[in-house]
This record gives C-alpha cells, sequence and structure tokens, in this order.
C-alpha cells in the first residue's frame, strides 16, 4: 500500500510499477500526475493485477511548477497535459478517485496468443474517476461499475470489451473489433473499420448515426426494442 495522503506525488519520468493486490491511497486534496512540469507526459502503471488507485490522478503544474492555490482545485492555464496507460498482462485496475487530467487514457494488454486473451481491465467504480479525453483500448476492457453514466471524449477500441451495468456518453466511437455492452447514450457517431467483427447489444438510447467502412458490426436488440437509428452502409456488413 502506498499512502500519499494529502501531498502530491510527480512521477517525473517513467511509471509505477505495481505489485499484484495493491493499494494506492490519498486524503482530500491529493494528486497523482507525471512529468514535472512539463508541458506533456505520460503516466504508466504497469502491473501484476488487482490494483486500486484511491488518489486523484491530475494534469502536472506547467512550465511554471505552480498549482492553484485551493487544494484538490483547478490548475493554472499552462498545466501540463498528462496521458495515463495501463499496460502489462492481464492486470486489473480499479478507479476510485476524482481524475481531472486531460490527456488520453491507454489500455494496452499483451498480444493476443493462441489459446485466448484477456487484456488490461480498467474499471470505473464513480463518474468521478472518469475523465473527458480520449480513450484508446488497444487491447483490453473497460467496465462502467455503478448507476452512472461514464462521459468521456472520443473512444477507439482496436480489440476488446467494453461492459455495464453503468451507461457510456462518449463523443465519438472508432471500433475496429470488440464487444460493446454497456448501455450507450447521447449522439457520439458510431464508424466502424477494418474488416474485423465487432457488435453492440444495448444502444436501445443511443440517437447517435452509425457508419459501417469494414468488416461486420452486429447489432443484437432484445425482443420488443425498437432500432431507430440511421445507418450508413458504405463498405461491410451489418
Amino acid at each position: 500500500t502506498l499512502n500519499i495522503g494529502a501531498n502530491t506525488l510527480n512521477i517525473q519520468s517513467g511509471g509505477m510499477l505495481v505489485a499484484y493486490g495493491s493499494t494506492i491511497n490519498g486524503l482530500p486534496g491529493n494528486r497523482l500526475t507525471a512529468g514535472g512540469a512539463s508541458s506533456s507526459a505520460e503516466l504508466f502503471f504497469h502491473g501484476s493485477g488487482g490494483v486500486t488507485i484511491n488518489t486523484n490522478i491530475t494534469d502536472n503544474p506547467g512550465p511554471d511548477g505552480q498549482y492553484d492555490p485551493t487544494p484538490g482545485g483547478p490548475l493554472d492555464a499552462d498545466n501540463g497535459v498528462v496521458s495515463v496507460v495501463f499496460d502489462a498482462g492481464q492486470d486489473t485496475y480499479v478507479l476510485t478517485g476524482s481524475n481531472t487530467y486531460s490527456g488520453t487514457t491507454y489500455l494496452n494488454g499483451p498480444v493476443p496468443t493462441y489459446g485466448g486473451w484477456g487484456g488490461v481491465t480498467l474499471t470505473y467504480n464513480s463518474a468521478a474517476a472518469v475523465t473527458l479525453g480520449p480513450v484508446v483500448i488497444n487491447l483490453g476492457n473497460l467496465v462502467i461499475n455503478g448507476s452512472f453514466t461514464a462521459f468521456t471524449g472520443p473512444i477507439t477500441l482496436r480489440m476488446g470489451t467494453i461492459s455495464g451495468p453503468g451507461s457510456l456518453d462518449a463523443s465519438s466511437y472508432a471500433i475496429e473489433s470488440g464487444t460493446i455492452s454497456a448501455p450507450l447514450i447521447g449522439n457520439g457517431r458510431i464508424t466502424k473499420t477494418t474488416d474485423q467483427i465487432a457488435s453492440l447489444s444495448n444502444i436501445v438510447s443511443f440517437t447517435g448515426s452509425i457508419t459501417i467502412n469494414g468488416g461486420t458490426l452486429s447489432i443484437r436488440m432484445l425482443p420488443g426494442q425498437n432500432f431507430a437509428n440511421s445507418v450508413d452502409l458504405e463498405v461491410g456488413t451489418l
């Protein structure tokens, strides 16, 4: 267990190697960030699974090295953008803090091998844990664990899953392969590319358009449900 109290832990370079079952805790006003005072940085988490992060992951203070005077409050205008990378094997990370970093969230699992793959699993346990930046799932599983809506920037799903029970409202969806079973809401456009197969199974409340530019997109509906979205089938199969 790592306790940072109400302090700031700024990883100057590299990342955090966390053992199985580890917990990173913080008191109100804490910050976990990276890159010193650089204009942009990446915070890496590399572990062996079962990691709970109870801290507030934020951008760094930027070139002037100064945060806003209010503990836990917004950063100065020159804050450095921090992206967060969850990688390694079939790891599970649970986020419970109030996260405000503005960069991209990456889920980078292992290269698939014979016999299947599990990928990195990232679980949001509260709406405050979700940021408005882009999410890129290169190989992994995103779980919205609760009765809340996760509002995010554009989502790229290259290989993996997105599941509930919570709902998802992203600004857009670029899907190559994988499964989205979390309830989708909002009007972010869905674009299916590559020759792979992807599936959606809970889009009753989704009002955005769907474009298929390659491969197969399977949309699963329950008896009695209506599908009223517009679909632009350019190349591929619906």
